[in-house]
């Protein structure tokens, strides 16, 4: 029976030492700070109907995308599916160089100077960026409710 315990204690205390230096979440990104998106789209108007179709984008400031840091880019997957993601560069500190120029192909790409930044716009992924410390960029949650899209976090 000590045996027992003695092994369940052993275990339990080798899963609290278990860290993965590696792996970065959206919350440990000092350059973003804090974020608490809550607007609702109506896709019925003419200034959202693109997002009726699937592949369908629409860019929204942050003076519209309430709670956001740069804005959001929004895309509809399909299957009444939508990814999320705000404009702030998640790898710079927030300044002139942090919200896109272009979209090429299924990138979302940020020019600084001579540096090019590009983030695939399906899964918030840097192109080209493993290691420590490189940031997705920010998902917030969509649901799709009749013709109602609600973005929040």
């Amino acid at each position: 029976m000590i045996l027992r315990i003695f092994s369940c204690i052993s275990i339990f205390l080798f899963l609290l030492s278990c860290d993965n230096d590696d792996f970065v979440t959206q919350d440990d990104n000092p350059f973003l700070g804090r974020s608490n998106p809550n607007f609702s789209l109506n896709l019925d108007l003419v200034t959202n109907a693109d997002l009726q179709f699937t592949g369908g984008t629409l860019f929204l400031p942050n003076t519209i995308a309430l709670g956001t840091i740069q804005g959001v880019f929004i895309r509809n997957q399909g299957n009444n599916q939508f990814v999320v993601f705000d404009l702030a560069e998640p790898n710079s500190p927030i300044g002139s160089c942090t919200t896109p120029n272009q979209i090429t192909g299924v990138s979302l790409e940020y020019t600084c100077g001579e540096q090019i930044s590009r983030y695939n716009f399906v899964n918030g992924l840097k192109e080209g960026g493993e290691g420590k410390n490189v940031f997705p960029l920010r998902m917030y949650n969509a649901q799709l409710s009749g013709n109602i899209l609600r973005v929040s976090r």
